[in-house]
Formats: C-alpha cells, structure tokens, sequence
C-alpha cells in the first residue's frame, strides 16, 4: 500500500490552501462555461439552420433572380452569389430566412427544381448551410474546401495547397 491510510473518521476536516477557490467551485465554473458554450453551439446550430446553400444555380441568374425563386417561402434576410478571385460568379449561393420553418419549406420544395443553365438543364441541389460554408469573394470555395486562398502566405499551420 502506498501513503497512509484513508481516514473514515467523518469529523476529519479538508484544509484548502487559502489562496486557491475548493474543489467544488471550481466544478460549478467549468459546468456554467459547458452549459454557455452548449447554448452557443445551439444557437449557431439554429441560426444555421436558417441558411441554405444552392447548388447548380444557373449563371444567368442574379440575386433577385434568386429572391423570385426563394422568397415565395418566407421573408428572406440575405441572397448572395459568391464571385471567385476573378470577379465570375460560381453557381452556388446562398439564402437565409428569419425562420428554421420557412427555410425548411424552401428546401423541401426546391431542391431537385429544374432549371435551364448555357450548359444545359440541371436540377439546383439545397441544403441546409454547413458550419464550414461560408460566403463572398474572400471566402469561396477555396476556403470552404480547406484549400489555401492564393494571396495567403504559407506557414507551418497553413501549409501551400493547389487552387481550383
């Protein structure tokens, strides 16, 4: 056996250094910043869920093309077409409403909607955003895809990578 012996004696007193917060306080801090950081994840997991990512959108299309086709299901609080570096419009994009609901209903109805590209028909593919997916001229695919942008400078956590 190792040290001495487990005291069973229940007057025996715990001594806290005098600088140093119990045990127990210490446990109730980390359970409040679990339980905010819990409530953070859940309210971008929602807010998320009121993003939808487009797929297959024809480039003929402009954001009020967009908002014809996507705001018959809600209020809409944002369209957007990213551009690559170039300036040339990808064909994704993204839609986000006030409400899980309606973004919900937009998905159910919209995704495998038929639509007429210079390439020829497709159907628009819609999701729910992913964490990962984001927005605008900086932040296209390259990002999305974990890819480097070509204007970031390499370094040990961001190694050089091959653009689309």
């Amino acid at each position: 056996m190792t040290g001495p012996p487990a005291s069973t004696n229940p007057n025996t007193t715990v001594h806290h250094h005098p600088h140093q917060p119990p045990v127990s306080m210490l446990a109730q801090g980390l359970q409040q910043r679990v339980a905010a950081a819990a409530q953070a994840a859940h309210a971008n997991a929602q807010e998320e869920k009121k993003t939808l990512f487009i797929l297959h959108i024809p480039t003929t299309w402009n954001e009020q093309d967009l908002a014809a086709h996507f705001g018959t299901f809600g209020t809409l609080t944002r369209t957007d077409l990213p551009k690559d570096m170039n300036g040339i419009r990808r064909d994704f994009g993204f839609v986000s409403y006030t409400r899980h609901e309606d973004a919900q209903r937009a998905l159910d109805s919209m995704h495998g909607f038929p639509v007429q590209d210079i390439t020829g028909p497709k159907k628009l593919q819609v999701n729910f955003r992913s964490p990962g997916q984001q927005s605008g001229v900086q932040q296209g695919v390259g990002l999305t895809l974990g890819l480097t942008p070509p204007n970031a400078m390499p370094t040990p956590s961001n190694p050089p990578s091959m653009m689309l």
